[in-house]
């Protein structure tokens, strides 16, 4: 092996390891992005616990808010166990949140649609469960990082729920207890109708102050 192979091969050498060395230090820079990264996410997933009661609270408070939920409980549209479901399905959305992973709109937005119309026999037409969601997940961030004046904005002063664009899925029977009375009414009418008529025959039979009787025509 003549002098220029020999500087060939060491060079290729200082190469390699060269190449060994960056690739080292990428492989490490990588882990030491993931390992960020893992412990940020489970900083936003495990709120310090001054935060985790305030998040707590806030939901509590979107709940007592939420028109269509609180008719179904002020009416035990999900009969004796009504409130149990209720604290049920805000337990479920609360659990989402302690399990490490992103939650996102669309997961709370099952859980209460569901547990809404199976558990609580209810239907928000004005679909205000996406709303509630989307509430659910602007409260969260603002209470990971700790900031309630946000939260305070984005819900402004609290206020009682409104029972409105809220039905109850069932049967008919009350429209059909309904129409059973507004034909009794119309029955009623017609027999008084009837005896007006009856009294007006009779009256207009008998004889006059003067002695007269009208006659009515056949």
């Amino acid at each position: 092996m003549n002098f220029n192979e020999i500087v060939q091969q060491n060079l290729q050498q200082q190469l390699q390891q060269q190449q060994l060395e960056q690739q080292r230090q990428n492989e490490l820079k990588e882990q030491q992005f993931r390992q960020q990264m893992e412990s940020e996410l489970q900083k936003q997933q495990a709120p310090a616990d001054e935060n985790w009661i305030a998040f707590e609270m806030t939901v509590n408070r979107i709940f007592r808010e939420w028109t269509a939920l609180q008719l179904a409980l002020t009416n035990e549209w999900g009969g004796r166990a009504t409130r149990e479901a209720a604290e049920e399905m805000k337990q479920d959305v609360l659990d989402l949140f302690l399990m490490g992973k992103p939650v996102y709109t669309d997961q709370i937005e099952a859980i209460l649609d569901e547990s809404l119309s199976q558990d609580l026999n209810t239907v928000a037409e004005d679909g205000s469960y996406k709303q509630v969601a989307q509430l659910i997940i602007q409260c969260f961030n603002f209470c990971v990082h700790g900031q309630y004046n946000e939260i305070n904005n984005l819900l402004g002063p609290e206020t009682a729920s409104s029972v409105k664009n809220c039905i109850k899925i069932g049967n008919d029977d009350d429209d059909d207890v309904s129409e059973m009375g507004d034909d009794s009414e119309m029955m009623d009418d017609d027999d008084d109708m009837m005896d007006d008529g009856k009294e007006t025959i009779k009256k207009y039979s008998e004889p006059d102050e003067d002695g007269w009787v009208t006659v009515q025509k056949k």
